[in-house]
């Protein structure tokens, strides 16, 4: 066989084994499925040629399912549940398009107060392991309306740098309600709000109130948390985490430290996991000593003003959710 943007094959019904052995090495792959297409676009396969590939790449797919099923690959992780088991079991904060607040908990199933909710975290060696959580629907999402559909800027990243060159959102507050407000709102009727606008608000104003409105939305629910159980550091993780001012601001609204990891936490509790399940490591414990922290933010703001800020938010929340 020659290798073109179509593959040409001499004759694919001299040889069935060399074919079925192509096959079962190549199917699977990328060249493997250029084989298949070529051959199916240039009218060179024959039926018995056509029938022979789909047999073994049902053989293919069996052998590889039987090995998976064989090393003990066959239990799923959830991202959320991974990324918690990522972050050591802490009190922690995925950010994407939306936000997860999760925090490990134990073995007993919690009744979490503040309209939050109890969910399994992982299971090893049949003990399973909950979480209680609090979903924040709107995060990056949030950014990405803002620059690319609003034309603030010309991408998140751009809006969150200009943010960063101001003090203060100069009175703009936005409630992040592009899919309703979760957590421990759950008012999913709600839409998103930008109130305080004035001559002197700027892009950067509206970039530095969406931020602030992240930040809070996640302290709602470590509020919520603190009814529960206590919280004394948050790690976060996602694409969000490589802003300093949502870190710093989230550090201040929250008024613990704020922890991103040196690795991706969901990447690395499902890698942990499995070091678990094959005994490469003895226990969950031992990921606190294995996955490094990468950078510790401590609050720069005192409790008197952490308190009074978040009252004020609430208000404004309790407000734009019925419009």
């Amino acid at each position: 066989m020659t290798w073109a943007p179509y593959p040409d094959f001499v004759n694919p019904g001299d040889n069935a084994w060399q074919l079925t052995a192509a096959t079962l090495v190549g199917l699977m792959s990328v060249p493997g499925l250029a084989v298949l297409y070529g051959g199916v676009m240039q009218k060179r396969w024959s039926v018995n040629s056509m029938m022979l590939t789909f047999v073994a790449f049902c053989l293919t797919l069996t052998a590889r399912c039987l090995w998976a099923f064989k090393m003990g690959f066959g239990n799923p992780i959830a991202h959320s549940g991974s990324g918690v088991f990522g972050t050591h079991g802490f009190l922690g904060t995925m950010w994407g398009e939306g936000g997860s607040v999760l925090g490990h908990v134990g073995e007993e199933r919690p009744t979490p107060a503040g309209g939050l909710l109890p969910t399994v975290a992982w299971r090893v060696d049949g003990r399973v392991e909950w979480a209680i959580d609090g979903g924040v629907f709107t995060a990056g999402a949030l950014l990405e309306w803002l620059s690319r559909d609003l034309g603030l800027a010309g991408d998140p990243a751009a809006l969150a740098a200009a943010a960063a060159d101001v003090e203060d959102s100069a009175g703009v507050r936005i409630l992040p309600a592009l899919a309703g407000v979760g957590a421990p709102w759950w008012k999913p009727e709600a839409r998103a709000v930008i109130a305080g606008l004035t001559a002197g608000a700027r892009p950067a104003h509206i970039g530095r109130a969406a931020l602030d409105a992240i930040a809070w939305r996640v302290a709602d629910v470590v509020a919520a948390v603190r009814e529960t159980v206590p919280v004394e550091v948050l790690r976060v993780d996602g694409g969000l985490t490589r802003d300093p001012t949502l870190l710093r601001l989230q550090a201040d609204a929250a008024g613990v430290p704020v922890e991103r990891g040196a690795v991706d936490a969901t990447a690395a509790g499902a890698a942990a996991l499995a070091a678990v399940g094959a005994g490469i490591w003895e226990s969950t414990t031992e990921i606190a000593e294995r996955i490094p922290v990468g950078e510790r933010i401590e609050p720069e703001r005192d409790e008197d003003w952490r308190r009074a800020e978040h009252r004020r938010w609430r208000r404004f929340v309790e407000r734009a959710v019925d419009l």
